[in-house]
């Protein structure tokens, strides 16, 4: 119950608390252990693109502060995967924000595509 208690104080999710509330939800649930794949991939998608967020913010900082204030040419410049070192670039279709907006009925098709342009995207490093 604590760590309810302290998701709602906070107002955010982490991502132990994602875990934590899903094996909750799965082992409550017996008739839910075939969604499993579903929603690993849904926190898994949802961590890396956090951490992606998190990077692209940086650079665009990064941009600014060397007096570059041209948002197309920022923009492109943060499209390029070799930008981002240490984490996995993620690719538009398989961000969070792109993948809230696909209705009920085509959410596992877009999670297949978001992950199959995250491989592509890796180059296999993934």
């Amino acid at each position: 119950m604590a760590k309810k208690k302290k998701t709602q104080e906070t107002g955010s999710l982490s991502l132990e608390t994602i875990l934590f509330n899903c094996r909750e939800y799965l082992r409550s649930n017996a008739s839910l252990n075939n969604k499993r794949d579903l929603l690993l991939t849904l926190v898994f998608l949802r961590f890396i693109g956090e951490k992606f967020e998190d990077e692209q913010q940086k650079l665009r900082q990064q941009c600014i502060d060397n007096g570059l204030t041209d948002e197309d040419m920022i923009q492109a410049y943060l499209d390029q995967p070799g930008m981002y070192s240490g984490i996995a670039f993620v690719p538009l279709e398989a961000r969070w924000d792109y993948l809230m907006l696909q209705p009920a009925n085509k959410l596992n098709g877009a999670l297949d595509d978001a992950l199959q342009a995250l491989e592509n995207g890796a180059g296999g490093e993934l």
